[in-house]
């Protein structure tokens, strides 16, 4: 199984099928794995009310925030629309929300992004590979946010993903999330939505969620994180927390729900691939032949050498790629088709993984040529076609594509044997390496 779904299988097959407050209350889950998991959640839930103790309706002393440890996008000018779902889209509604906060924090320029034309681009019949939904309205099913960065990262309308930070692995970080919406916009993350009857509550005027850990792991909503408050009460929630602290997030449900559209979230809550989206009409277009990061190339090296061969003339401008791990180095090189003689080199380094947009200090005249990334560790690769569940990932790679190099010797992706040469358990197709005009 791929490797995203090993960790992800249960949750997009669940997502968005929940309670109250759920995506879509017409969405059907096919899996019996999560039948299973919803069955044994329901009768954790029914021992566990009984044996926690949740809050009681109590008269609190008044909360009011302070500068210390405080923030809120719309309170610094980043307040764009409080959009409301349509049937089971709340994940691009949150996806849509991060894109016009992140361009309106660098642009200073509100713009309107519609979550069903996103959803329409990811699972649209009309591209060559990517994600499908043959068998499902896909209104109604779901899905996550790599998903979206997969197929955005190859352009669509008038914007070029920039960058999509996926921060699974420092979610915990508390410091390094805050500095990721201070820094470029709302935020937006897979969270738990079931059993909201229970513990979304007022307290005060705060409308406020925090879920114990049983149930806090199922995430089968999204929303947008927009600010924070460090010291907010531990108390303040129906389930109480840990530690003091939440996250202010929008939520999808429109202006008349919470507070506002809003709700206090528990830094206790985990955050299901928290991703800030950054959007760019300032180029022209992608060239790229992979459909998404779907799998990771490792040969066991210290670092590993990838290439794409690209037939356009123009001006190269920047160059879009993966990173597979924390802190990974890549070095860029732009070289003829032969890939032997360098014409431009460029270094870049990334804390966090996800899809990054490499943008070039000097932009390159390019005609036959070839985009060369040497990577510390491992590679992002579009990986093998499968079939899961509702959706489809179709991918192919063609001869003279892409390109791995193995010791001092460039191996076609596209070569029949290409597991055998590598040593590897699965088909990896092209490399994710994309060029930008």
């Amino acid at each position: 199984m791929n490797r995203k779904h090993i960790a992800s299988s249960i949750i997009i097959s669940m997502c968005f099928a929940s309670t109250v407050t759920a995506c879509s209350n017409q969405a059907t889950l096919e899996s019996s794995a999560v039948e299973s998991l919803e069955a044994e959640v329901e009768a954790t839930t029914e021992t566990s009310i009984e044996e926690t103790e949740v809050a009681e309706e109590t008269t609190f002393e008044p909360y009011v925030h302070s500068a210390d440890g405080y923030f809120n996008l719309f309170e610094e000018g980043n307040a764009t629309e409080i959009k409301t779902q349509v049937r089971g889209t709340c994940w691009v509604t949150g996806a849509a929300t991060s894109m016009e906060s992140s361009y309106l924090w660098r642009n200073g320029e509100n713009i309107s992004i519609d979550p069903v034309d996103l959803l329409n681009e990811v699972f649209s019949d009309e591209k060559p590979e990517g994600w499908f939904v043959p068998a499902a309205y896909h209104l109604d099913i779901g899905g996550w946010n790599w998903q979206i960065v997969e197929t955005l990262s190859n352009g669509w309308s008038d914007y070029i993903l920039m960058d999509a930070t996926m921060y699974d692995n420092v979610y915990r970080d508390i410091e390094t999330i805050q500095n990721a919406i201070r820094e470029n916009g709302a935020m937006c993350v897979g969270i738990n939505d079931t059993n909201g009857d229970t513990y979304l509550r007022f307290f005060e005027d705060y409308f406020t969620f925090n879920a114990p850990e049983y149930i806090a792991e199922i995430f089968d909503h999204e929303v947008s994180i927009v600010g924070w408050d460090d010291n907010f009460p531990r108390e303040y929630f129906a389930y109480e927390a840990s530690q003091d602290g939440a996250w202010l997030c929008q939520n999808t449900h429109g202006g008349s729900w919470g507070n506002g559209g809003f709700y206090w979230v528990s830094y206790d809550m985990p955050l299901e691939s928290p991703t800030v989206m950054i959007i760019s009409d300032e180029y022209d277009h992608v060239l790229s032949y992979d459909w998404g990061n779907e799998d990771i190339l490792d040969l066991g090296t210290e670092t590993i050498t990838t290439a794409n061969v690209f037939h356009e003339s123009g001006v190269l401008r920047a160059v879009g790629t993966d990173t597979t791990c924390l802190n990974q180095g890549i070095h860029i090189a732009i070289c003829d088709a032969s890939m032997q003689n360098v014409i431009y080199e460029q270094d870049a380094f990334f804390p966090v993984n996800g899809y990054h947009t490499v943008i070039l200090d000097e932009p390159v005249e390019v005609s036959d040529y070839s985009i060369v990334i040497t990577y510390d560790t491992s590679a992002p690769v579009e990986g093998e076609a499968y079939v899961f569940e509702s959706y489809e990932f179709r991918a192919n790679c063609n001869e003279g594509e892409s390109f791995v190099l193995v010791e001092g010797e460039w191996i076609d992706m596209s070569s029949e044997n290409i597991q055998e040469i590598l040593g590897i358990d699965f088909t990896p197709n092209n490399c994710c390496i994309k060029a930008i005009y």
